[in-house]
């Protein structure tokens, strides 16, 4: 299973209403991770004691020089993995959403509708945000003059 996201570095945006617009489809890839991995777990949890033996980590893993590696307790390792995964997704969740709502709040009157910002995002997580303010915000173009008719 893969799963679509934003990993690390510095996004763009143009406006405060691009950034919440991101972040929104940011938190619905995270839901939709969620919601996948529950689906493929659900037939492996048939009732509560399997769960709990699941959760439980799989005693069969080995090194393989940087690489945990397990192949004598497949279901339980792969449940363990996407148990584990889950609570990643959910994690970036809570975190996107926060962040979210921070934007969203409207005693947070410091940040501009419009500008340059500067979204710093470590491991799918937003963390920081930049106004920059170095680059003029451009304005739609105008022209504005006068004719006079002159005789000769």
């Amino acid at each position: 299973m893969q799963q679509e996201q934003a990993g690390s570095g510095l996004l763009k945006f143009y406006s405060r209403e691009a950034l919440k617009a991101y972040l929104r489809k940011l938190m619905e890839s995270y839901r939709a991770g969620i919601e996948a991995y529950a689906e493929q777990l659900g037939p492996l949890f048939r009732d509560e004691a399997q769960a709990k033996q699941a959760r439980a980590a799989s005693r069969g893993w080995m090194r393989l020089g940087p690489l945990l590696y397990n192949a004598s307790e497949t279901d339980r390792a792969v449940a363990e993995v996407m148990l584990q995964l889950m609570e990643e997704l959910k994690a970036k969740l809570a975190r996107t959403e926060e962040a979210l709502r921070a934007l969203e709040d409207p005693a947070n009157t410091a940040l501009p509708e419009r500008g340059h910002f500067l979204l710093c995002m470590r491991q799918g997580v937003p963390e920081r945000l930049i106004l920059d303010m170095r680059e003029r915000q451009v304005e739609p173009f105008a022209f504005a003059a006068s004719f006079r008719l002159v005789e000769a």
